[in-house]
């Protein structure tokens, strides 16, 4: 049985999102139940590469940012109230 990280379990109590070597696919649809602003991939090449790091819940906008420097994504702010990453 493996150990659950209570931490990351519990950190939306405190406002926050962990993720640690999770799938960018995942990180997106968790992060997107917390903000008003959402996050898409034009590309499912991008949904499997893994991201990590704590992020308040609900601030979509800083998350993209530390994508956009830890993996090969940029962001598309075209749509009002969507970033859609794609690969660089």
């Amino acid at each position: 049985i493996p150990k659950a990280d209570l931490k990351a379990a519990n950190a939306w109590r405190e406002g926050k999102v962990i993720f640690n070597g999770e799938p960018l696919e995942e990180a997106i649809r968790r992060l997107n139940r917390y903000s008003s602003l959402r996050i898409e991939l034009s590309d499912p090449s991008l949904a499997s590469l893994k991201v990590s790091g704590v992020f308040d819940a609900g601030d979509a906008q800083a998350f993209v940012e530390a994508v956009q420097g830890s993996i090969p994504a940029a962001a598309d702010y075209s749509e009002q109230g969507t970033i859609r990453l794609e690969p660089r």
